[in-house]
């Protein structure tokens, strides 16, 4: 059997942008591992490594509009480029820091070059030709970039306690390097323009610009608002307890062993990658797709209350099977995705993924810095886990008034120039 110029290409598109997304993920999550190590070398409390994880976690956010707004107007591949340019850099800096400034600063380049990654490489890997599907398809890109997280959590444990922290994070560094070369070595093409039947596929901006834009959003406002506020306590709750606290949790308050907390890590993480895809399945076959949000929402919530309780462990079966669930139910955050490929028009859908990453990754980045305070005072981790639940409670059960699907666009003003929605 032999390899033709285009299956090769492929290969190698496919093998930069899984690799790449796998070492972001892997960027994002390892703080919960080695952050017990980091904070043995720096001397660091719990509140100060709640820190170095938001300062990951603030770049990141922020750069999830303006990667949705460049993966709209520019070819994605530039994008994709400087964040695995920024990320090599990161790592490297991260690997040799010498100080808690220049662990600060090399998280900040990091979490700026990871930012920059998703939106634009969900645009290379799903079309609207797929709507019957986005859900399922958006949710194993996901699970794909998951490994790296799932590599973050056991796979890490067992290399940490063999070799230092630093020379793994040095050769991500070099990992991404290499990647960043080979993206330069194939073909990545243009974008598809105008379908036969009018869609508007990969394109810029109509003429109207902003005016356009708001006109569009005027109509959404309440699911925007409301899916984003949902995003900012689901992912933003889980993100930060899965990559920042629950190693230090596991192994101060339940009295776990590192290698056993990284297994229970681990459930959390692999329930988590099947979560986005199950759910996306589940939410592309049962509509609306609302009740699909509630129902695993708040199962989310009762798994975040339940926690203060202190059911004993009796062995590590019992909180890996309570981990593994409990990354199920925050796969249910795929469905915003799904709504936004769903509803808006395609050269916004870059814009408003953005949107809802920036509402999960803030949360994730303010929740690091206030639970990480809130962990060292009286209340402790029971605090974090109530609240949590209260905040995610009170922030899904809007979720009943958002409309789906097909809302009328047909008033929508598109201005001179450009095409009217219908």
């Amino acid at each position: 059997m032999t390899l033709n110029k285009d299956s090769i290409n492929r290969g190698l598109r496919y093998l930069f942008l899984g690799a790449s997304y796998f070492l972001v993920c892997f960027h994002r999550n390892s703080l919960a591992v080695i952050g017990p190590r980091i904070s043995a070398d720096f001397g660091l409390t719990t509140s100060s490594l709640g820190v170095v994880g938001s300062l990951f976690m603030y770049p990141y956010a922020l750069m999830q509009v303006p990667s949705g707004l460049l993966a709209d107007r520019v070819h994605p591949i530039t994008v994709l480029r400087a964040s695995v340019a920024l990320v090599t850099l990161g790592a490297v800096l991260f690997a040799t820091c010498s100080s808690y400034t220049s662990l600060c600063l090399s998280r900040l380049v990091l979490g700026l070059g990871s930012g920059l990654f998703y939106v634009p490489a969900a645009k290379l890997m799903s079309g609207r030709d797929a709507s019957s599907s986005v859900g399922a398809m958006l949710g194993l890109f996901i699970s794909v970039g998951n490994a790296g997280t799932i590599f973050a959590s056991a796979p890490l444990t067992l290399l940490v306690m063999r070799w230092s922290w630093r020379t793994i994070v040095l050769l991500t560094g070099l990992l991404s390097g290499g990647l960043f070369l080979i993206s330069f070595g194939t073909h990545w093409g243009g974008f598809p323009k105008r379908t036969a039947a009018g869609q508007l596929r990969f394109d810029g901006m109509p003429a109207s610009g902003l005016h356009y834009v708001i006109s569009v959003y005027r109509k959404f406002t309440r699911e925007i608002v409301i899916l984003g506020l949902w995003s900012f306590f689901l992912v933003g709750a889980e993100i930060s307890f899965r990559s920042v606290f629950a190693v230090d949790y596991l192994m101060k308050a339940r009295g776990f062993a590192m290698d056993k907390a990284g297994v229970v890590l681990l459930a959390m993480t692999m329930g988590s990658s099947i979560g986005s895809p199950l759910v996306g399945w589940i939410s592309d076959r049962f509509r609306p797709r609302k009740r699909v949000v509630l129902v695993f929402s708040l199962a989310c919530v009762f798994w975040w209350a339940i926690q203060p309780l202190g059911f004993p462990y009796l062995g590590i079966i019992i909180p890996t099977t309570s981990y593994f669930i409990m990354g199920i139910t925050c796969g249910c955050f795929i469905i915003a995705f799904a709504w936004a490929k769903e509803e808006l028009p395609e050269h916004l859908v870059g814009l408003t993924i953005g949107i809802f990453n920036l509402a999960g990754f803030l949360g994730s980045a303010m929740l690091s810095h206030i639970l990480g305070n809130v962990a060292e005072g009286k209340l402790g981790y029971t605090g974090v886990f109530l609240i949590n639940a209260v905040a995610l409670l009170f922030s899904t059960l809007p979720v009943i008034l958002v409309r789906e699907p097909g809302t009328d666009l047909s008033g929508v003003e598109a201005g001179k120039g450009t095409h009217r929605l219908t």
